[in-house]
């Protein structure tokens, strides 16, 4: 393995940022078919075809100053081969670029065994069991290696590479075939973790060093990065200053002009159980803006070597004297970042100011008729189908210090049922403004049985039980997706006995 020093590292380094200066040109609307646009970008996207990945691969396929070659799938990706393919064709489709020639690579590691979790390649084998349109072009009977080397060698100026899963099909290729770095404008790497810990989340026992693309294939990824083409890597260190937040979520539920941008909001939602958790962010997306708009980022030129042993620091992203040159994505402009996807995604100019987020009055009644119901039918009359029709699949509702899901939430609400006769639910909608609409609910009844278990687990009292609640309930396409509800307890638990009286 070729090592460079720091002088090398330097005319990398110029050779970087005259790349920089020259930056993409920035186009308005969408490129109509048929028609051949002097001045385009060629690029190769390699992918792993997770989540991610589908939100960057259908940005660069909205940028108007791109022309996208091909699509390999990387074979020790989250999603495997054949699906990975089939789902890569169908994106494509959805993008409006049905004929990028796609084809898969290696399946295994170039060395070692490590892997993704088989849940999540499932899960993204099915893509989620999202809706995508059709396509028919064949798939070209060619391996991965052979399709970028056919671009490669066929493009008439060096082609921009945007990688966004494990190394294993370009560090295979360029291994076998060297000279293709002088075809290459730019490799960018979404991988890495050099100054922050990585994000194995203990799947791979007590490594907290390496980042899941090149940890999964190490010796791939100094292959790459000692290749002597050129590389912008976007570790987590930078991703991690743009995590996926609520506003950007609710911002993206009331801006979906295209089906792109459609698809990729459906797609954020299958995740919200993460996006709770506060641990999704824009690696791949993110990797994707800076590759067709380097100066959004702050690129720092750096040594790295990846460690290859096995051991807790596998696949560890490492600066090193004697590593490879390279350019580091250190800083990013968080506000045109999510702008500029935004705005991409919706087939808008890149610098559009973004549309403010409007609710419809229509929107907000039905809202307003959902929350009602909800209290109504579902904690009123203990109406179980009901609540899979009104609630998402994620649902939960913040309860004093308690999260609940839907399946606790409707066995609380069970044993409500059980212990009190001649319920009566009073509701008062406060207020309704977006897509949250905030109630004052009053719940009655006689303690007039027992439940087996829960604060109701005590001999009837025939009192009369009153429970007052302040909710604020959050909607997203017509179901209920989170709620946060204040109540004092005290008053009833004393009614029934639970607690002794003052």
């Amino acid at each position: 393995m070729s090592k460079r020093g720091w002088s090398a590292g330097l005319s990398l380094w110029i050779g970087m940022a005259l790349f920089a200066a020259v930056a993409l040109p920035v186009s308005v609307g969408a490129q109509p078919d048929g028609i051949v646009q002097e001045g385009l970008t060629p690029v190769i996207i390699d992918t792993d075809m997770a989540l991610d990945d589908w939100i960057a691969i259908l940005y660069l396929l909205q940028r108007p100053d791109l022309d996208i070659k091909a699509l390999t799938v990387t074979g020790t990706g989250e999603a495997h081969c054949k699906p990975g393919m089939s789902n890569a064709q169908h994106l494509l489709a959805l993008g409006g670029k049905p004929e990028v020639p796609v084809a898969c690579g290696r399946e295994t590691p170039l060395q070692g065994d490590h892997v993704f979790p088989l849940d999540w390649r499932n899960g993204m084998d099915s893509m989620l069991s999202l809706p995508l349109p059709a396509n028919t072009t064949p798939l070209p009977e060619i391996t991965a290696n052979d399709l970028i080397a056919s671009v490669l060698n066929e493009s008439p100026e060096p082609v921009t590479i945007v990688t966004l899963g494990p190394l294993t099909t370009l560090g295979e290729l360029l291994e076998a075939q060297p000279g293709l770095i002088d075809h290459i404008n730019m490799i960018y790497i979404m991988g890495g973790a050099v100054n922050v810990p990585g994000n194995l989340l203990g799947f791979a026992g007590e490594n907290t060093t390496a980042e899941w693309n090149i940890y999964i294939d190490p010796h791939a990824a100094n292959l790459v990065l000692a290749s002597g083409a050129p590389v912008t890597l976007v570790p987590l260190d930078v991703t991690n200053t743009v995590p996926i937040t609520w506003d950007f979520y609710r911002q993206f539920q009331h801006d979906r002009q295209t089906p792109q941008a459609d698809f990729v909001f459906r797609a954020l939602s299958k995740n919200r159980w993460f996006l709770r958790q506060g641990g999704y962010y824009f690696w791949d997306p993110l990797t994707a803006v800076i590759a067709a708009d380097a100066s959004i980022a702050v690129i720092e030129p750096q040594t790295i070597r990846v460690i290859e042993d096995e051991g807790p620091e596998s696949g560890r992203t490492r600066i090193d004297p004697a590593g490879s040159p390279m350019g580091i994505a250190t800083q990013v402009d968080g506000e045109r970042f999510g702008a500029t996807l935004l705005n991409v995604l919706n087939g808008r100019a890149v610098d559009a100011p973004l549309p403010d987020v409007l609710i419809s009055a229509e929107e907000m009644q039905r809202n307003k008729g959902i929350v009602l119901r909800w209290y109504t039918e579902v904690w009123g009359k203990a109406e179980t189908l009901v609540a899979d029709q009104l609630a998402a699949r994620d649902y939960v509702i913040h309860s004093n210090a308690d999260n609940l899901d839907l399946a606790q939430l409707l066995g609380s609400i069970e044993q409500i049922h059980t212990a009190l006769s001649d319920i009566e639910i009073s509701v008062d909608v406060v207020a309704a403004e977006g897509d949250r609409v905030a109630t004052m609910i009053v719940l009655r009844g006689l303690h007039t049985g027992t439940s087996p278990e829960g604060v109701f687990a005590v001999e009837p009292t025939g009192n009369e039980i009153t429970f007052r609640m302040n909710v604020v309930s959050y909607l997203v396409d017509g179901e209920l997706v989170e709620e946060w509800v204040t109540f004092d307890m005290m008053g009833p638990l004393m009614m029934i006995g639970y607690l002794p009286a003052p």
